[in-house]
């Protein structure tokens, strides 16, 4: 399975640590070596993200850049029909705001959330709202409404989450300034 994460934060100074912590922990726990994180400092996202053709996308963004993260959801829906989640402050303080360009929020902490979510889109090959109901940390569309399943725990001990694989981010933080 393919996975892109996007970045849309334009700032040199720091690198999407929290999207490299998901890969590495989805490598980890769940074996999804296909991750592969889109950094909007140093590519074109949308792009890069077409030539990747990826099967889910994840999308974080803090609230300055939603907008922004609602107009590369849509542009990747006009082009493939994948699941496209949306992670990061943003969400996780106004889940009511998620929007219809989005299949679902993640709430919180997204390693666990998204280890169980790509686990059950392998198995069924799409998120059944059945299945979603039983999944802690998430908000998605259900009838007409929103079903908000809260937070799950924080990871414990926070030494089950593996330290960043820093392959993950673009080698140019990395370069003296």
């Amino acid at each position: 399975m393919k996975l892109a994460l996007i970045s849309l934060i334009r700032d040199d100074f720091a690198p999407p640590l929290g999207l490299a912590s998901i890969a590495t922990y989805l490598r980890e726990y769940g074996g999804f070596d296909g991750t592969r994180i889109f950094d909007a400092n140093y590519e074109d996202v949308l792009g890069e993200v077409e030539n990747y053709r990826p099967d889910v996308v994840g999308i974080s963004a803090m609230s300055h850049y939603y907008t922004e993260a609602i107009n590369t959801a849509r542009r990747i829906k006009e082009d493939r029909d994948v699941p496209i989640f949306i992670g990061g402050i943003h969400i996780s303080s106004l889940p009511s705001s998620l929007s219809p360009y989005f299949d679902l929020g993640v709430l919180g902490e997204g390693e666990e959330t998204l280890l169980e979510l790509l686990g059950l889109y392998e198995m069924k090959e799409e998120l059944p709202t059945e299945f979603l109901r039983t999944i802690n940390g998430i908000v998605y569309r259900e009838n007409g409404g929103q079903v908000n399943t809260g937070f799950r725990e924080r990871i414990k001990p926070l030494d089950k989450i593996p330290l960043i694989d820093r392959d993950f981010l673009n080698r140019k933080y990395f370069r003296k300034r």
